[in-house]
């Protein structure tokens, strides 16, 4: 077990009302790289979010309390990502769905995608549909509009097993 019951924390997001339970991996100046949790204690992937989106950061608490009885360390995958790149790269050489949230989207719109490339400045997708039928079309934003990434999250794993390419 690589991750201890004192790594969970309570992470709350400025313009988002509800509160999250989750294992800081990395932090910079600009980014924080979490494992997130549900409300269930289940793993559920890996998020990387700006610094400035984050509203507070907590240690203790009767939820953390709850939390920690619940969480299970063992359904926790080590992969290491540090950078929004490190996401892409993941989901490039495992074939993985990436949630991606653009600066222009309201909170809490999302898109799941396949990569089809990345130059380190743009990255090219084509969106799953909520059935996981691959749309054709495709997309294209710059790396530096993308406020926030999911990888490995319950739902992406369920698109990874029934998705239609």
């Amino acid at each position: 077990m690589k991750y201890g019951f004192s790594d969970i924390c309570e992470i709350t997001y400025y313009n988002d009302d509800l509160s999250y339970w989750g294992i800081i991996v990395f932090k910079d100046e600009e980014h924080m790289v979490v494992i997130d949790f549900n409300d269930f204690g289940e793993y559920n992937g890996y998020l990387i979010r700006g610094i400035k989106d984050i509203e507070g950061v907590y240690h203790s608490g009767k939820m953390l309390d709850f939390a920690r009885k619940i969480v299970d360390f063992d359904d926790i995958p080590d992969i290491e990502l540090y950078r929004k790149s490190d996401f892409i790269m993941e989901a490039i050489k495992n074939n993985r769905v990436l949630r991606i949230v653009k600066r222009c989207f309201p909170v809490g719109v999302f898109d799941d995608v396949k990569v089809l490339s990345f130059d380190g400045s743009f990255l090219t997708y084509r969106k799953y549909s909520r059935t996981g039928k691959l749309l054709s079309r495709e997309c294209k934003v710059r790396i530096n509009d993308i406020i926030r990434m999911q990888i490995d999250a319950k739902y992406q794993r369920l698109i990874e097993r029934v998705r239609i390419e």
